[in-house]
C-alpha cells in the first residue's frame, strides 16, 4: 500500500545435504535431528526398493536363471528355509 512492500527471506536446507553426516545425526538428542536421520534412512531403503524391483524386472536367459534358481533352492534347502 502507498509503495510499500514486505519481503520475507527465509533460511532454507536440503535434507540431503546433511547425509553424509547421517551417523552424527542418529546421536543427536533434538527430535529434529532424528526426524531428519528418519528421513534419510528412509530414503536410501526406497532406493533399496527400488534396486530389487530392477532386480525382479531383468530377465535372464534360460540357463542363468535355471542356474540362479537351482542356487537358490540349494541356499534355502542348508538353511533349512521354508
Amino acid at each position: 500500500m502507498l509503495g510499500c512492500t514486505h519481503v520475507f527471506d527465509f533460511p532454507t536446507a536440503k535434507l540431503l545435504d546433511f547425509e553424509p553426516d547421517l551417523a552424527a545425526l542418529k546421536r543427536q538428542s533434538n527430535p529434529f535431528t532424528l526426524v531428519t536421520a528418519a528421513h534419510l534412512s528412509a530414503l536410501r531403503t526406497r532406493l533399496i526398493d527400488l534396486f530389487v524391483i530392477i532386480d525382479w524386472m531383468l530377465a535372464l536367459p534360460k540357463e542363468l536363471e535355471q542356474k540362479v534358481c537351482q542356487d537358490i533352492d540349494e541356499i534355502e534347502r542348508k538353511a533349512q528355509m521354508k
